[in-house]
C-alpha cells in the first residue's frame, strides 16, 4: 500500500476509487448477499475470487461460453426452468423446499445440472434478479428451508435489501449466523410471498 504515502494529498480523490472499483466492490457485495452463510473463509475467499476473475474481464455471453461449466443458454434455461418451478408451486399457494426445486430442475433439464451446492443460490439470484420488476416482488420468496416453521434462507434477505425491497438494517448482518427470523424480516418475507401468489394468479 505504497501508493497512500504518495504525495500530493489532492490526488487522492482521484486514485483512492475509481468507477471500475465501485463495480467491482458492488458485485462481491451481491454475491455475497446472494450466498448468506459461508461455512468457512476459505469458501467466502473463493468466491471473492471468482468474481475478480469474471469482473476482470467480466463473464457474461459475450466473452464467456458457460457459467459453472453450463453454456450460457443452458444457465439461462435452468434460471427460467426455476422460474417456472416457482410459478407452479404458486398456482398451488405452496412453498417449496430448496432440494425439491433443485430436484424439480434435474427432473426437467436432467442431471447435466449438476450439484446444487455450488449452483442453486446463485441461480435463485439470477431469478430474482431477472423477474422481480415483472413480478413486482421477490419471486425466490417461496423458496424455503425444511424448518418448521419454514422460512427464506438469510440470503434472501440480503438480496432483498440489495434490490431495495428491504431497508438496510433488516438485512441480516454478514459474516454472524442468522439463525431467527425477526418480526420485520417475517412480515416482509409474508407480503413478498402473497404477492408472488397475486401475480401468479393474474397468469392464468
Amino acid at each position: 500500500m505504497a501508493w497512500k504515502a504518495w504525495e500530493p494529498d489532492p490526488h487522492w480523490s482521484k486514485i483512492w476509487s475509481t468507477n471500475s472499483i465501485e463495480r467491482l466492490n458492488g458485485e462481491i457485495k451481491r454475491r455475497v448477499r446472494v450466498v448468506g452463510i459461508f461455512p468457512n473463509d476459505a469458501s467466502a475467499l473463493r468466491l471473492i475470487t471468482a468474481v475478480c476473475i469474471e469482473q476482470s474481464g467480466r463473464k457474461t455471453p459475450e466473452n464467456s461460453n458457460d457459467m459453472f461449466g453450463h453454456p450460457w443458454p443452458f444457465w439461462f434455461q435452468m434460471r427460467d426452468a426455476a422460474m417456472e418451478v416457482i410459478t407452479s408451486a404458486g398456482r398451488r399457494r405452496e412453498l417449496i423446499p430448496y432440494g425439491d426445486l433443485w430436484s424439480e430442475l434435474r427432473n426437467r433439464l436432467g442431471s447435466e445440472v449438476g450439484e446444487q451446492w455450488r449452483q442453486l443460490l446463485i441461480l435463485l439470484g439470477y431469478v430474482s434478479e431477472y423477474y422481480h420488476h415483472e413480478v413486482g416482488a421477490l419471486p425466490t420468496a417461496m423458496v424455503v428451508s425444511r424448518d418448521t416453521p419454514p422460512k427464506p434462507e438469510a440470503g434472501f434477505f440480503r438480496l432483498a435489501a440489495f434490490e431495495g425491497y428491504l431497508p438496510e438494517a433488516d438485512s441480516p448482518a454478514e459474516g454472524e449466523e442468522w439463525c431467527k427470523i425477526t418480526a420485520r424480516q417475517a412480515a416482509f418475507w409474508r407480503e413478498q410471498v402473497e404477492a408472488v401468489f397475486e401475480w401468479v394468479a393474474r397468469q392464468q
